[in-house]
């Protein structure tokens, strides 16, 4: 089957490696975002519809496929790292990329700065490791995640998710 030009079943066989390569380590799975990606391979086979071409050009399709080829290394890398101060000068080391470039291009594919990217990526990871039952204080997991100043960090995480780390925590 195929949805918006996407093959499905080939995309979820690519899948497939991580799963083997992974088994062992649930926490990098989840670090990579596979459950996301399970989520959207899902919901593409139960409501194509939402992921239909509408009134696309074939040249966007391009773009699209070009910007995945040069972020999507550079993306793992970054999920690979996200506890190293990362800077926009560090990411056009490790892309190539002019740092206009990396701006013009994260902002087509995910709406956002790629410095942007990277806070979210960390808030994400840091929620998901509070809600994971973890016994470890919510300083040490912000700082393993990146965060190098609490009050910023817990501004940012009360205003990405409504509610303060230790709510999140508490919950589980």
């Amino acid at each position: 089957m195929e949805v918006a030009g996407v093959r499905t079943d080939a995309s979820m066989q690519s899948l497939l490696p991580l799963f083997q390569l992974y088994r062992r380590s649930p926490d990098i799975l989840s670090q990579l975002g596979v459950e996301d990606l399970l989520y959207r391979h899902s919901v593409m086979l139960l409501r194509p519809d939402l992921f239909e071409k509408s009134n696309l050009s074939q040249s966007s399709s391009v773009d699209d496929v070009r910007q995945r080829r040069l972020l999507d290394p550079l993306c793992e890398y970054i999920m690979g790292h996200l506890s190293d101060s990362l800077t926009l000068t560090d990411l056009e080391a490790i892309s190539g990329m002019s740092a206009r470039s990396l701006q013009l291009a994260f902002n087509a594919r995910f709406g956002i700065t790629p410095m942007a990217w990277i806070r979210e990526a960390r808030l994400l990871r840091v929620r998901s490791l509070l809600q994971s039952k973890m016994d470890t204080p919510i300083e040490s997991v912000a700082l393993a995640a990146g965060f190098h100043t609490m009050p910023a960090f817990f501004k940012a995480y009360k205003e990405r998710f409504g509610e303060t780390p230790g709510q999140t925590k508490s919950r589980n």
